[in-house]
């Protein structure tokens, strides 16, 4: 799963955008395509930063 951002000042991504994505990955229950990465594509500066599912959630604090 990518989110893709468009920000002048990458620097700023915090802890609103990271939610954004933990929720639209916990809204894949269905699990019918099973999603191994989380990642955000900074669309402006051409970058994309992605862990995997459970590396994602274990620095939220939660498990898969």
């Amino acid at each position: 799963m990518i989110n893709c951002k468009a920000k002048n000042r990458p620097e700023r991504l915090g802890r609103e955008e990271v939610h954004q994505l933990a929720g639209y990955l916990l809204l894949s229950y269905s699990n019918e395509h099973p999603i191994e990465k989380a990642s955000i594509y900074l669309s402006r500066q051409g970058a994309l930063t992605d862990w995997k599912v459970p590396d994602f959630l274990g620095l939220l604090g939660r498990s898969a």
